[in-house]
């Protein structure tokens, strides 16, 4: 940390070399760092010095900032009417009608085309078409009325010879639900028929199912009496 007889000064001070420390060197003919002003230069927080005005405020080079460029001939973006143009909103200048009403052109608006020879959607009377909700004119009826053209409505063609499908006892025939007139019984009563029903043929000759001891056969639960013992004691057929 002595080395001053080796023709060197420590790090720590330098001034025997003819430098300054970092921290002043102002000898150098510079400033520091936080002060550049004898460079003739200011800070980056003010450079008036250079001739240039910050960016919040650019009106001594000639130029006004972004949202005041008036000095420039231009108007800003809201109001450009010193440009010889009215806004989107308002064009009539130009020698054009904003959408909303373009009388001024000669036509007229999609709202009303009856200057244009053509009646609107809703009233096509003047094309000598009627509307399709009332074809009278046209020598048609509409589909709800068309009993004039000889037709019977569908609810109603006893006119035309036919008699509607909930009625045809004209036709000579009985409903379904009533047909003994046609010669046969319903299903639920064929006694007349010659036939007994189903839940009783004891007078066809023939037992019911759960009693056929009248046919000469006992039924499956007692079988002794065709000489044969039941399966659960075959003790007498010689067998143990």
């Amino acid at each position: 940390m002595d080395n001053k007889d080796m023709g060197r000064v420590p790090i720590v001070v330098n001034e025997d070399m003819g430098r300054v420390p970092i921290k002043d060197n102002k000898d150098m003919g510079r400033g520091p760092i936080v002060d550049n002003k004898d460079m003739g230069r200011g800070p980056i927080v003010d450079n008036e010095d250079v001739g240039r005005v910050p960016i919040i405020d650019s009106k001594d080079v000639g130029r006004v900032p972004i949202i005041d460029n008036k000095d420039l001939g231009r108007a800003s973006i809201i109001h450009n009417e010193d440009m010889g143009r009215g806004p989107i909103m308002d064009y009539e200048d130009m020698g054009r009608v904003p959408i909303k009403d373009n009388t001024d052109m000669g036509r007229e608006p999609i709202i009303d085309n009856e200057v244009m020879g053509r009646g609107p959607i809703i009233d096509n009377e003047e094309m000598g078409r009627v509307p399709i909700i009332d074809n009278d004119d046209m020598g048609r009826e509409p589909i709800i009325d068309n009993e004039v053209m000889g037709r019977g409505p569908i609810i109603d063609n006893e006119e035309m010879g036919r008699v509607p499908i909930i009625d045809n006892k004209d036709m000579g025939r009985g409903p379904i639900i009533d047909n003994k007139d046609m010669g046969r019984v319903p299903i639920v009563d064929n006694e007349d028929m010659g036939r007994m029903p189903i839940i009783d043929n004891e007078d066809v000759g023939r037992g019911p199912i759960v009693d056929n001891q009248d046919m000469g056969r006992v039924p499956i639960i007692d079988n002794e009496v065709m000489g044969r013992v039941p399966i659960i004691d075959n003790e007498d057929m010689g067998r143990v």
